[in-house]
């Protein structure tokens, strides 16, 4: 009798598991984007000839370091996820030894 969860299966759920965390952290840097801009635009309005000793301008610069922060995040988040949806033959041969070599059968059924 087969056990139900064998640690190749156990492997896959993990890998997938990470895939959809990084999905969401993906989703959420995305989502923040819009927010970031209505900031920046905000700050920009105003421009640097206000007298405010260089306020407007640190805001305008400190909101696109977070813009260009929270793409690049999002970038690398949506390409990890790709990457660990794919990674579970990998990670189970690496983890398993021979054995993971099972666990290709179980994904082309």
């Amino acid at each position: 009798m087969e056990p139900s969860l064998t640690p190749q299966r156990a492997v896959m759920i993990a890998c997938r598991t990470l895939c959809v965390l990084f999905l969401v952290y993906a989703i959420v840097n995305f989502a923040d984007i819009p927010s970031l801009l209505i900031g920046l635009m905000h700050y920009r309005s105003h421009g640097e000839g206000t007298g405010s000793n260089g306020y407007y301008a640190y805001w305008t610069r400190r909101y696109a370091l977070w813009i260009t922060s929270a793409l690049v995040r999002g970038a690398v988040e949506f390409w990890l996820a790709g990457v660990f949806y794919r990674a579970g033959p990998r990670v189970s041969r690496f983890l398993l030894g021979d054995d993971g070599l099972k666990v290709e059968a179980v994904v082309e059924a």
